[in-house]
């Protein structure tokens, strides 16, 4: 629009058949105005930036002069300050790779239950997370008699399918955890307490894994007698749920 004038002064010159030479006069003196506007222009932004800059200067020498009242130190404040944030991002970063970490387990959990489902409706297995780990959990009933270490054939069938499950798992260490109830062992038998007893059925259990091919340096045995319940030992239903055998699919050690 600041172009107007000069169109239409270009326009009626040459209608009225003035020289070029007052021609150019007349474009150089549009051109004069423009710059005086352009000028004014400039210098009204120059004096707004340096008005808002100045008053930042103030505000932060307002601020500082604030924290030297408080009696601490400013540049130590703002190297604080900038330790804070670094420390900040840090765990930002690092919550982002325990969620992605936790969506990883989340879908690995679900597709061994997917595997193992015919065994979960048959109630021979319960797949769940306990104590932040993922826990295989079988009865003993189908796995030994009573007092005994010797595996029952519906135990070993059950074992060598937890196995072809557990062999498509990378990466991974398992314990075998062994468990019983509260009732004392009779007397004369092989084993002079529960935690014996609880130790050396998983140990069976480890040599079952071994023999099907779970390297044995993934393996650990464990015996926790009648001292690591998930029911009460008052009733018989209690008792019968604390009798079991669970396969502990352990974290990885950079997780940790």
């Amino acid at each position: 629009m600041r172009h107007a004038p000069l169109l239409l002064v270009v326009s009626l010159g040459f209608g009225c058949g003035i020289s070029l030479e007052e021609h150019r006069r007349l474009v150089q003196q549009n051109l004069d105005k423009e710059k005086v506007v352009y000028d004014a222009e400039m210098a009204k932004m120059r004096a707004t930036c340096q008005s808002e800059f100045t008053a930042s200067v103030d505000r932060i020498g307002a601020i500082e002069t604030e924290l030297k009242l408080l009696g601490l130190d400013v540049d130590f404040t703002k190297s604080d300050m900038g330790t804070q944030l670094k420390n900040t991002l840090m765990e930002l970063e690092l919550l982002r790779k325990q969620r992605a970490q936790a969506e990883k387990d989340a879908a690995q959990f679900r597709a061994i239950a997917e595997k193992l489902k015919d065994m979960i409706d048959a109630g021979r297995i319960q797949v769940v997370k306990r104590k932040g780990r993922m826990t295989l959990k079988l009865p003993d009933e189908i796995l030994f008699p009573p007092g005994s270490t010797r595996l029952l054939k519906e135990g070993t069938d059950a074992l060598v399918s937890v196995i072809e499950v557990l062999e498509t798992v990378q990466d991974r260490e398992f314990v075998v955890a062994g468990h019983t109830d509260n009732m004392p062992l009779g007397k004369g038998g092989a084993f002079k307490s529960n935690w014996e007893l609880s130790t050396a059925r998983a140990l069976e259990v480890v040599r079952v894994m071994v023999a099907s091919g779970i390297p044995a340096h993934q393996l650990a045995a464990a015996g926790y007698g009648e001292f690591d319940p998930i029911a009460g030992n008052e009733t018989k239903e209690g008792r019968a749920q604390n009798r079991r055998l669970e396969i502990i699919v352990m974290p990885r050690i950079q997780e940790l």
